[in-house]
C-alpha cells in the first residue's frame, strides 16, 4: 500500500509540474507577443492595426477635423479627451512656446502656443511681416464670438509622425487648432482664409510646427513653419 500510495502522489507531483509548466511557457509567449506588438506599435492596443487607423500622418489639418475634440471619434471611450500615451511627452502643467514662423526662407510673424494640462491648446498669430515689398500686420478682429488669428483645438495623441522616410517616431505628440488668419497692409490688402497651427512636441518637450493659411487668392496654402524651441517661461 506505501508504495502505491507514494506512487500515486509522485504522479500527482508531476502532473502539477506539468500544468505549472504549461501554465509558465503560455504566460512566456503572451509576453512576447504583447511586447512584439508595443515594439511595433505602442498604440495597437488602444487602437488596432495600421489599417484600422483613421489618422493619416500625411493628412493636412484640413482633413483632420475627427481630431478635434468636439468632433471626435471616441476611440477608447474617453469622451474625447485622450491624454498621452505612456511612450509620448506628459502634460503636467500648463506649457508654452513662442516662435518665429518661417515661409520661404523670410520670417512671417511669430506664433505662441498654450497647451493646458488636459490637452486643450490655444494658438496666437501676430506681428508684422513682409511679403512681395508690402508690409503687414497680423490683425485681431471680432469674428462672431471668436478673435480672428486667435486658433483653438487640442492634442491628439492618436496621430503618428513619419519621417521623409516613412519612419513612425512614436514619442512625439501631436496637436492642432483651427481658426481664422487675417493679415493686413496700409493699402487695404488682406491675407485671409481658414487657419490652422500645427506641431509636434519632442521627447524632451521640445516643439515646432506650422501655421497653414488656406484662401482662395491662392491655388495652395501658404505655410509657415518653426523650428524646434524650447517651452517658455510665463
Amino acid at each position: 500500500m506505501k508504495s502505491v500510495f507514494s506512487s500515486t502522489l509522485i504522479g500527482a507531483r508531476n502532473g502539477g509540474f506539468l500544468l505549472i509548466l504549461v501554465l509558465v511557457t503560455l504566460a512566456i509567449g503572451l509576453l512576447v507577443v504583447g511586447v512584439s506588438m508595443i515594439s511595433m506599435d505602442p498604440f495597437a492596443a488602444f487602437h488596432g492595426s495600421g489599417a484600422d487607423r483613421y489618422v493619416d500622418a500625411n493628412a493636412a489639418p484640413w482633413e483632420e477635423g475627427h481630431l478635434f475634440i468636439n468632433e471626435a471619434l471616441d476611440a477608447y471611450k474617453m469622451g474625447g479627451k485622450r491624454e498621452p500615451f505612456p511612450v509620448q511627452p506628459k502634460l503636467e502643467g500648463t506649457t508654452y512656446y513662442d516662435a518665429n514662423l518661417i515661409m520661404d526662407g523670410e520670417e512671417f510673424g511669430t506664433v505662441n502656443v498654450r497647451i493646458s494640462p488636459d490637452g486643450d491648446v490655444v494658438a496666437l498669430w501676430q506681428g508684422k511681416f513682409m511679403l512681395n515689398n508690402v508690409e503687414y500686420e497680423v490683425l485681431k478682429e471680432k469674428m462672431g464670438l471668436s478673435v480672428t488669428s486667435v486658433f483653438k483645438g487640442n492634442i491628439a495623441p492618436l496621430k503618428v509622425y513619419e519621417d521623409e522616410n516613412g519612419k513612425k517616431h512614436y514619442r512625439k505628440l501631436y496637436f492642432i487648432s483651427s481658426g481664422h488668419a487675417v493679415a493686413g497692409s496700409q493699402d487695404g490688402d488682406r491675407i485671409e482664409g481658414a487657419g490652422y497651427v500645427t506641431g509636434w512636441i519632442n521627447e524632451d518637450y521640445t516643439c515646432f510646427g506650422k501655421l497653414w493659411i488656406v484662401s482662395f487668392d491662392t491655388e495652395s496654402p501658404r505655410i509657415c513653419q518653426w523650428d524646434p524651441v524650447e517651452p517658455a517661461e510665463k
